[in-house]
């Protein structure tokens, strides 16, 4: 599988993007911050990414994850990971 894939759903006015795949540099990272913007710009600012089927992540794509939170925070939300991988939750422990 290249890249990522990202299903959206909403629970109880949560916003839950499923990712599956790659956040890489030059596929997925631009998906994300595009889908993140997205429900930015529709008024939905409670995100939970469901971070279950995300096999791998590199710099960019944890940069994105990065960028994401603070996008989402700036615009007075919240944003969540859920089940990160203990590779990627040693990471998250970075910032």
């Amino acid at each position: 599988m290249n890249g990522l894939n990202i299903s959206v759903r909403e629970v109880d006015g949560v916003t839950i993007l499923d990712l599956m795949g790659k956040i890489l540099h030059r596929n997925g990272a631009d998906d994300l911050k595009d889908q993140v913007q997205l429900l930015i710009q529709e008024g939905k600012k409670n995100i939970i990414l469901n971070m279950a089927n995300v096999i791998y992540a590199d710099s960019a794509g944890v940069e994105e994850l990065v960028s994401s939170f603070t996008t989402v925070w700036n615009a007075g939300g919240a944003l969540k990971l859920l089940a990160l991988t203990s590779r990627l939750r040693a990471c998250s422990q970075s910032f």
